[in-house]
Formats: structure tokens, sequence, C-alpha cells
């Protein structure tokens, strides 16, 4: 289906009322496949690279949302195969930078968050103000380059990217969009068990011969029965701030160039 025809990827994914709706990514009418799904009340699935070690082919596979959140793992074998490296957490310097990673702009409009960089720098801004704030925008290079600042960051901020599994890996702090950094310790930003989460990514990641042959069958069928329990969390909504959406209230799809900002109040001094 060409993706320039959403009403023909509407149609299909209503054709199939008792079927998960699945789709690689936002783009490419990605986007109009979840909303429907959300509209339609059934669980869609969520394609895309992995948490860990993706460039060796890893997918994740994710029921009603984008990333798989909040959990933790007792089970490493997978993440030992991966044969992965934590550095100890950084001691950082009074003077080091606090580097923001915003949403590629696909990824902007789909979630509404037009405004999470100006926003978070603002924030950050008020927060810390003797600390340099960086802007690192992926494939940007008039931004701060974040291969030079990560490892010298005292912590990251990003709203959906995986700059942030780096981070813990590096032995950086770092908060994604659900973050509230005004109720935050951004001076001491929490340092999680992070041999326990990321075994919990690694654990929900797959290869494609894992997913043809089998292997991730019963974990992605327990995700699936237990979807109807569970509320969407992010299926581009009207906030794009993880809280749980009704299908109603998603907007249509919208091409980045073309996205409507709505008006934005300027702020009292």
């Amino acid at each position: 289906i060409d993706a320039r025809e959403p009403a023909k990827i509407v149609a299909a994914v209503e054709a199939n009322p008792k079927a998960a709706a699945l789709t690689y990514g936002v783009l490419r009418g990605g986007d109009t496949v979840m909303q429907t799904a959300v509209r339609m009340g059934k669980p869609f699935c969520y394609v895309d690279h992995g948490y860990l070690a993706s460039a060796k082919g890893f997918y994740r596979l994710v029921v009603n949302d984008h990333i798989h959140r909040g959990g933790v793992s007792a089970d490493m074998a997978r993440l030992e195969k991966l044969g992965l490296k934590l550095a100890p957490w950084r001691q950082s310097g009074p003077k080091d930078p606090i580097l923001v990673s915003p949403p590629t702009p696909w990824w902007r409009d789909f979630c509404q968050a037009w405004y999470y960089e100006i926003d978070t720098k603002r924030t950050l801004n008020d927060l810390v103000p003797n600390r340099p704030v960086l802007v690192s925008r992926k494939n940007d290079t008039r931004t701060a380059d974040a291969s030079y600042y990560l490892p010298r960051s005292h912590l990251v901020v990003t709203y959906i990217s995986n700059i942030a599994i780096d981070a813990l890996l590096a032995g950086i702090p770092s908060l994604i969009k659900f973050a509230d950094l005004e109720n935050t310790d951004v001076e001491d930003p929490p340092k999680p068990d992070r041999e326990a989460y990321l075994a919990y990514l690694a654990n929900n990641q797959w290869t494609l011969d894992e997913l043809t042959g089998g292997a991730a069958t019963d974990t992605i069928l327990a995700d699936l029965a237990n979807a109807a329990a569970a509320p969407i969390v992010d299926a581009g909504g009207s906030d794009g701030g993880g809280r749980p959406l009704d299908g109603d209230a998603l907007r249509p799809s919208v091409p980045h160039r073309t996205a409507r900002r709505p008006g934005r109040p300027r702020r009292k001094k």
C-alpha cells in the first residue's frame, strides 16, 4: 500500500478487526496503522531497531507502545552474550554539560512534541544555570557532536533515542521524555541498577532469525494477551507526554514538512 494513500492503509487495518496491527517505524504510513488500531480498540505491534548492539541485526517488537519501559530482569544470559562493557558511573565536574537530544522531525510531529527542545532547554537552564546545556540533533552537524560530548557530559536528556542507552553504558545518567525534570535532582540524577534494566532490554530484542523461527513467540503472545488490560501509552497523541490515549483523541497523520504548529503564547516575564 502506498504510504501517500492513508485511506487504503486505514481500510487494510479495518478489514482485519481481530488481528493485531503491525508496523515498522512511524514513516511510510506506520503512524496511520497505529492510530487506526487505537481507534478500533485493538492492539498494535511496533517494530524498530533494537536497544543494544542494534548493528548486529536486533529488532524490538513492542505491544501498544514504542519502547519497553520500566522493566528489570534477573536473567542475564542474553545480555552477557552481547559482551557489552559497562563503564563505572562517571564523576562529573561542576561545569560539565547536560546533553539534550530532541526527537527527529518525524517523531516530533507524530507525538506533537514541537516544543520539547526549547522547553527542556529552558527548564534545565532554570534548574542548573551554571551548567552548559547543549543540544545534539540527529544528523544535524550544526548542533553539538554527541560522539564527542556524550562521554564528557554530566547528564543526557532525550525524548526517544538510543542515546539514553549509550549514556548508561558509558556511565552517564540519562532521562527520557517522561521524566519530571522539575522534580528531579538534576545535579545528582538517579543512577539505576543498570544491569537489571539492560538485561530486560536484551530479553526484549530479537534477530530476524529468532522472530521467524519462533524464539520470540512466547514473549510476544504474552504481551498481546496482556494488551487488553493495559492502556495504550503513546501512539501519537495530543501531548506526547506518555499519558494513556483514547483513539478519538489521535490526530490525523501529517507529513513533517507541512505540519502546522499551534500558536504559542509568549511567556510572561
